[in-house]
């Protein structure tokens, strides 16, 4: 056995791993790129239907942070990002929509701030 190995804590090289694994993975939900047709669609289902934004992701099969910023940068000409919106919700009239947002934006396993924040103190509790 290499004597790198008999120095690393075995939990470090499983968070690391861990890490490398997260670092794949949003790397590649990044690159799904919602089309400007589908976009138009959303914003149709969501303004004239008042579908909920949570269900069009689970449809469209795409991660809820990802559906919520591409629908915000698209109905608010990329004025509006998703960190916006957090720390002045009101930004957004409609209440509903308000809501759909904030939990399509707090809800992602991956992408949410909150995930990100939890993961930077983990890994300085750690270090």
């Amino acid at each position: 056995m290499p004597i790198f190995f008999m120095l690393v804590d075995i939990d470090a090289l499983s968070s690391y791993y861990n890490q490398l694994f997260v670092r794949h993975l949003k790397t590649e939900l990044r690159r799904v790129d919602i089309s400007p047709q589908a976009l138009n669609s959303i914003a149709y289902r969501v303004e004239k239907n008042g579908e909920s934004l949570l269900q069009i992701s689970k449809e469209y099969k795409l991660g809820t942070f990802k559906v919520a910023k591409s629908y915000l940068e698209y109905v608010y000409n990329n004025q509006v990002q998703p960190s916006t919106v957090l720390s002045d919700p009101e930004i957004i009239k409609s209440v509903e929509l308000r809501k759909d947002i904030l939990k399509l934006l707090r809800d992602d396993p991956v992408c949410s701030y909150e995930v990100d924040i939890i993961k930077e103190c983990l890994g300085r509790e750690y270090e």
